[in-house]
């Protein structure tokens, strides 16, 4: 259920097992565009995503922070990478919070629906906000920090590397997660108003 109040030792300790599943599945990631290898797709946001239907988006934003901040500390405490861990909690957020909103809303719905049209809307906001964040701060601070060289134009990176990895990403990470909350669908209502 969600609270205004704080959360409780219980859920804290589940958020956090959630967050060291996601730092977990943050390590299982490929590349699916060859010439942006360095995007690579991960499922850490799952038990994001199921933390978020636990615990409402605070509680998932949690999660992400803390699978960030155990990355962070577990493989180079330097400037690079904070960048590339800011990047991906921005990320999470923007793909959980239109799924969480579409969850609240269309509540008369069948959850295949409501969960597809989520994973819909946080796609597309995922895909938008990550073509402006690449766009406006990430590239420009990669190359300015790491001296990072492009092989194209700025806009025709955002455009046919950034968009569609990000479109592909959001089908894929959302396909699953429709697929494990209908699996435990039973559990997740017994925690939450939101299903």
């Amino acid at each position: 259920m969600e609270h205004s109040q704080p959360f409780s030792i219980r859920q804290v300790v589940i958020m956090s097992l959630f967050a060291g599943i996601s730092f977990l599945l943050y390590f299982v990631s490929f590349p699916i565009l060859p010439f942006i290898s360095y995007m690579k797709v991960d499922f850490s946001d799952i038990p994001i995503l199921l933390g978020m239907i636990m615990f409402g988006p605070v509680g998932g934003m949690l999660i992400a922070a803390i699978k960030g901040l155990l990355y962070w500390l577990l493989t180079g405490v330097d400037v690079a990478n904070l960048i590339g861990i800011v990047a991906n909690f921005i990320a999470s957020v923007s793909f959980m919070l239109p799924i969480y909103l579409v969850l609240k809303r269309f509540t008369q719905r069948k959850l295949v629906t409501r969960l597809t049209l989520g994973v819909i809307a946080g796609t597309l906001s995922l895909s938008v906000v990550m073509a402006l964040l690449n766009w406006l701060v990430l590239i420009p601070l990669y190359m300015a920090v790491l001296g990072m060289k492009i092989t194209m134009p700025l806009a025709q990176m955002i455009l046919f590397g950034v968009v569609p990895f990000n479109l592909i990403k959001g089908v894929l990470v959302g396909a699953v997660f429709v697929l494990v909350t209908m699996r435990m669908q039973h559990f997740l209502k017994q925690q939450s108003d939101l299903l």
